[in-house]
């Protein structure tokens, strides 16, 4: 290598946990918990997006204009857009939790006693047709589909 070239130095601090991209913004978690986002805010991307008061935080995933944090009590965190009910029929209760994930509109919670939670948009059925026989758990808004109908049958 030349004296000309560059070198390339890991910056000592901050150190990162995790990143994630949406459609034009981006989360990161440092290693100490905190939370961190960058981009694009005209959908809301960035809306109520965690303080350091709120964490520390284990895991983020990113939607297209909404984010979810994963906190280190099992709580889960939304923020971002609402626009297509990205943060509808989020979890409230404490779980805990254990994982998360995101789609375009929609996400997803693990329980830590293994039942998936889906919260967020709907439009276009990306909440239905779950496996209930896996202890899907489906929460539905007023003039979606009911859960009732989505409930597991017994195999004949």
């Amino acid at each position: 290598m030349s004296d000309s070239e560059p070198t390339l130095r890991p910056r000592p601090d901050p150190t990162w946990r995790a990143i994630a991209c949406g459609g034009f913004h981006c989360v990161a978690l440092r290693d100490d918990g905190r939370v961190v986002t960058w981009g694009d805010r005209r959908r809301g991307q960035r809306r109520d997006a965690p303080t350091d008061a709120a964490g520390p935080y284990v895991a983020i995933a990113c939607g297209r204009s909404h984010s979810v944090a994963l906190r280190d009590d099992g709580r889960v965190v939304v923020w971002g857009s609402d626009e297509h009910d990205e943060r509808a029929d989020a979890p409230t209760d404490a779980g805990p939790y254990v994982g998360i994930a995101c789609g375009f509109h929609h996400s997803l919670a693990l329980r830590h006693d293994g039942h998936v939670i889906t919260f967020g948009g709907n439009s276009l059925y990306q909440r239905r047709d779950s496996p209930t026989d896996a202890g899907y758990t489906w929460r539905s808004r007023v003039g979606f589909f009911t859960a009732s109908r989505f409930a597991p049958t017994a195999a004949s």
